[in-house]
C-alpha cells in the first residue's frame, strides 16, 4: 500500500527557454508553436477531490489557475506525480508517472490493490493526454531534439532538422536551407512575414526596383523616339531664306512628333531650332525623370570655299525665264519684219519683171 499527499507541485514550463536557445531563428521552427498556443507560465498537475481523476492546470503569472484538461483512468483512484516530471521542450510535451488503485481505506487513508503504473503524456500544444504503456516510468528523455534545434559542425552551424545553416566566411555570415536529405532548398517567406533589411522590406524594395527598371525602359524608348522625330526637321534652308517642317518618330510601342525651322542668314551660316513630344508622358525612374519633351538649336558654319550647285536657284530660275519669254518676243518681231521685206522684195521683182515684157 501507498499513500500519496496532495500538494500541488508547480512545474515551469517557461517557452520563452526554447526563443533565447535559437535566438534570431526561433520564429522559422515549428516548435515556436509552443509559444503561440501556451499562455499560460506555469502548469500545475493534481489528482480531484475524490481520486478519480487528473487535472491539468494553466497558471498565469498573477497566479490565477484555469483548468486545461482532464484525465481518467480504467480503476477507481488514480494518481499522478509531476515532482519528477520530465519535460521534452522541443516537441512541447511533459510526461509524468502516473499510478491506478482499486481500494480506498477510509479508516487509515490508505488506496491498495494497484492496478496498472505507466508513463502519462501530455501534450501542451494540443492539449491532450497519451498513455505510454511501452515506456519505463524511470525512462529519461534522449536528448535528440537538442540536436535538432542547433548543431554545429565546423564553421557551419543548423537550426533545425529541415535546418537553416549558417557559416561565417571571412567576415560575412552565409545561410540557406536544407531538406531531411540535405538537399538545398529555397527559403521562403510567407504568411504575411516581410524580410527586412536595415528597416527596409526586401519584397518591397524588389516590387519599387521593377517599377523603376520597366519605367526606365519605357523612357528609353521615348527619348529614342524623340529624336527620331528631331532628326526629321530641317537642319539648312537651301532654297528658301526660312524653311519649316514637321518630323514623327516612333520605337517599341512609344510615339513622338516634331516641329522645327532653318534659316539661311547668309551663305556660309545657317540656324535651325525645334522641339518634339513623346506620347504617354514623362516616367520616373526612381532617380530621376526622363521627360516628355525636348527642344534644341543649332548652327550650321559653312567653312572653305564655297562651290556654287549645279541646281538654280528658283530667283535665277525666274530671272532667267524672264529674259526668254523677252528674247521670244524680239524673235517674234524679227521674224515679221523679215517677213515684210520679203514681200516688199518679191513685189519689186514682179515689177521690173513686167517692165521688161513691156519693152520687148
Amino acid at each position: 500500500m501507498q499513500k500519496h499527499n496532495n500538494n500541488k507541485l508547480f512545474l515551469k514550463i517557461k517557452v520563452q527557454k526554447l526563443i533565447s536557445k535559437i535566438y534570431i531563428f526561433a520564429l522559422l521552427l515549428t516548435f515556436c508553436e509552443i509559444a503561440n498556443s501556451n499562455e499560460y507560465e506555469f502548469l500545475t498537475g493534481s489528482e480531484s477531490s475524490d481520486k478519480t481523476d487528473y487535472q491539468i492546470f494553466g497558471v498565469n503569472s498573477s497566479g490565477t489557475q484555469t483548468l486545461l484538461n482532464t484525465y481518467t483512468g480504467n480503476d477507481n483512484y488514480i494518481f499522478g506525480d509531476m515532482e519528477d516530471a520530465r519535460t521534452n521542450e522541443y516537441k512541447g510535451k511533459i510526461y509524468f508517472d502516473v499510478r491506478e488503485y482499486s481500494n480506498y481505506n477510509s479508516s487509515n487513508g490508505m488506496y491498495s490493490g494497484e492496478s496498472a503504473s505507466y508513463l502519462l503524456e501530455y501534450d501542451v500544444i494540443n492539449n491532450t493526454f497519451t498513455k505510454r504503456n511501452n515506456i519505463p516510468e524511470d525512462a529519461l528523455l534522449h536528448p535528440e531534439g537538442l540536436n535538432q534545434i542547433i548543431s554545429c559542425e565546423g564553421a557551419t552551424c543548423s537550426f533545425g532538422n529541415n535546418s537553416i545553416k549558417t557559416e561565417e566566411i571571412s567576415g560575412q555570415l552565409k545561410m540557406w536551407g536544407t531538406d531531411n536529405n540535405a538537399e538545398i532548398v529555397p527559403i521562403n517567406i510567407t504568411n504575411g512575414s516581410k524580410l527586412l533589411i536595415n528597416g527596409v522590406s526586401v519584397q518591397e524594395q524588389i516590387n519599387t526596383n521593377k517599377a523603376n527598371i520597366n519605367n526606365l525602359g519605357s523612357g528609353v524608348a521615348g527619348s529614342t523616339a524623340l529624336t527620331a522625330a528631331l532628326s526629321a526637321l530641317p537642319q539648312t534652308s537651301k532654297e528658301s531664306k526660312l524653311s519649316c517642317g514637321f518630323g514623327s518618330g516612333a520605337y517599341s510601342s512609344r510615339y513622338a512628333v516634331g516641329f522645327g525651322c532653318a534659316s539661311k542668314i547668309n551663305e556660309r551660316v545657317d540656324v535651325n531650332t525645334g522641339g518634339s513630344y513623346v506620347f504617354g508622358g514623362s516616367k520616373s525612374y526612381g532617380g530621376g525623370t526622363l521627360d516628355s519633351g525636348v527642344i534644341k538649336a543649332g548652327f550650321v558654319f559653312k567653312l572653305g570655299e564655297l562651290n556654287k550647285p549645279t541646281q538654280i536657284s528658283m530667283e535665277d530660275k525666274e530671272k532667267m525665264e524672264t529674259k526668254i519669254e523677252s528674247l521670244e518676243e524680239r524673235n517674234k518681231e524679227l521674224l515679221s519684219r523679215l517677213e515684210r521685206l520679203e514681200k516688199i522684195a518679191l513685189n519689186e521683182t514682179k515689177s521690173k519683171d513686167l517692165e521688161v515684157y513691156r519693152l520687148k
